[in-house]
């Protein structure tokens, strides 16, 4: 637990653990990334984001803790994938990257702007993932 009142905070950036240095893939798979994402949740505001740092092969755990289930029959490669929204977050971008040998995803959520009625269980598109991000320039 975070020793930070409730949302009291506008964003978070985070690194997730991989399953590699830190726990295990099956640890993280089976709580961490929900007990994670729980706690952002509750420490970000309802105008808030989050931005996370995951590993491509670790994503659709993360966007699962996150309460985007995959629809069936979708799938995250050149066309989009489908997913059950959440009333918490809505995925806005995702950009690949290389980290040495890893293949990487920076996952970036924000809050929805629908009321929270309407927001829940509706399909939505997750965004491609892109090599930029919108405030990249260019450059990188």
């Amino acid at each position: 637990r975070l020793p930070l009142p409730d949302a009291s905070i506008d964003a978070v950036i985070c690194d997730v653990p991989f399953g590699r240095q830190y726990s295990t893939v099956e640890e993280c798979r089976g709580g961490l990334y929900d007990r994670l994402l729980s706690e952002f949740d509750r420490v970000v505001n309802r105008a808030g984001r989050v931005v996370l740092l995951s590993s491509l092969e670790q994503e659709p755990w993360v966007l699962q803790s996150a309460g985007l289930r995959p629809v069936a029959g979708s799938n995250g490669k050149a066309e989009r994938q489908a997913c059950v929204a959440s009333s918490t977050w809505r995925c806005v971008a995702r950009r690949e990257l290389k980290l040495g040998y890893l293949e990487a995803v920076i996952i970036v959520l924000h809050r929805p702007q629908d009321s929270p009625d309407k927001a829940a269980n509706e399909a939505v598109d997750l965004p491609l993932r892109s090599g930029r991000l919108w405030w990249e320039t260019s450059g990188g």
